[in-house]
């Protein structure tokens, strides 16, 4: 067999190791999108102002109970991105770009309506509390009103993989709910739309203290009737 030149030792080495056992090997056990989990944060306001409660009671059982649900039911989310914005200048007619500012889109998950509607109602719950229906008030500091959400990418085995958490988020439209007569075999679902000031990859624990002592510290400064469980709310 004769010798294979120099130039061409590179290209057969990697033919010879593009077998479907390297391709497996490459992806290092691969991601799946149905292997995820969703936890919302709702802020203590949100369940503890009297005139919400007297709406339909709450108690700590029924909290963790939605937000129990809450992981169950998001059946659909995604992975927030980065995003560096342009800044455009011009130079005789020539475009010259330079990196600006940080932004962030808005995110949006999809939810399994329950019957007792518990999910739903909570999301509503906090619109009320920033912007009351029937009298004008509404909830402005933004200590009390935000809260956050934790996206964690999750392997077959149920360990974590990554993790995402969106800080200062809070709920700008709950999603409507499609109904109609000929959906029978269909579960309804909703899609709210959640705004934040920024995300962080990774534990962070440091920062996530810094931002629950915050929010808990804020939720001292409520009166009437509150659940006193303090700061973000999670299961």
């Amino acid at each position: 067999m004769p010798d294979i030149p120099d130039r061409l030792k590179s290209t057969t080495n990697a033919t010879n190791n593009s077998t479907i056992y390297n391709f497996g090997a490459a992806l290092a056990s691969s991601v799946r999108p149905t292997q995820f989990r969703v936890s919302i944060n709702v802020p203590s306001a949100v369940w503890g102002r009297g005139w919400i409660e007297s709406l339909d009671g709450v108690g700590e059982e029924n909290i963790n109970k939605t937000l129990a649900q809450i992981n169950f039911l998001t059946h659909t989310a995604q992975l927030p991105a980065y995003r560096t914005d342009d800044c455009l200048l011009h130079y005789r007619g020539r475009p010259y770009h330079e990196s600006g500012e940080r932004s962030y889109d808005t995110w949006n998950c999809t939810i399994y309506n329950s019957g007792d509607f518990s999910i739903r109602k909570t999301l509503e719950r906090w619109v009320e509390l920033m912007h009351s229906t029937n009298i004008v008030w509404g909830e402005t500091d933004p200590r009390v009103y935000k809260g956050s959400v934790t996206i964690e990418q999750l392997d077959r085995k149920d360990t974590i993989l990554r993790t995402y958490r969106l800080i200062g988020a809070w709920v700008s439209d709950t999603g409507t709910v499609e109904l109609s007569y000929e959906n029978g075999t269909q579960v309804e679902t909703f899609s709210p739309t959640f705004i934040y000031d920024y995300f962080i990859v990774g534990n962070y624990d440091s920062e996530i203290v810094k931002y629950d002592n915050a929010y808990a510290e804020a939720s001292t400064l409520d009166t009437g009737g509150n659940l006193n469980i303090g700061g973000s709310v999670r299961a």
